[in-house]
């Protein structure tokens, strides 16, 4: 009697005849999957965190700006995976990384963000 299992020699979710142009798509539909599904579980439990703590979260201005805030972290969870996201240009536009050891203001050596002011009227 034998008790060997005999598994599928080819696997059905990818077919022979697919192109590398095809596995990409799929690859980056994944990673657009994976990382939608991240930002819909994580934006959901900050949302509840803050009604929790007691602000008002059913105004349409809080829901704009928290909307604009779950689209930032979704661009920037796209960007860490080579994914582009239509705010990534602006943010580009907008800030700017600063070395703390090349600025005079500080001094711990640190790196931080700033809004760019280059473009002030």
């Amino acid at each position: 009697m034998s008790t060997v299992i005999k598994f599928p020699k080819h696997n059905p979710r990818i077919t022979p005849d697919q192109s590398l142009e095809q596995v990409q798509e799929k690859i980056a539909q994944a990673k657009e999957k994976y990382i939608n599904a991240l930002v819909d579980h994580h934006s959901s439990n900050l949302l509840a965190g803050i009604a929790l703590s007691g602000l008002e979260i059913d105004t349409d201005e809080f829901m704009k700006d928290f909307a604009f805030t779950v689209e930032t972290i979704r661009s920037t969870m796209y960007r860490s995976m080579g994914m582009d996201h239509p705010l990534q240009e602006s943010i580009d536009e907008v800030i700017d990384v600063v070395d703390k050891e090349d600025d005079e203001d500080f001094s711990d050596g640190e790196s931080m963000i700033m809004w760019d002011d280059d473009d002030e009227d």
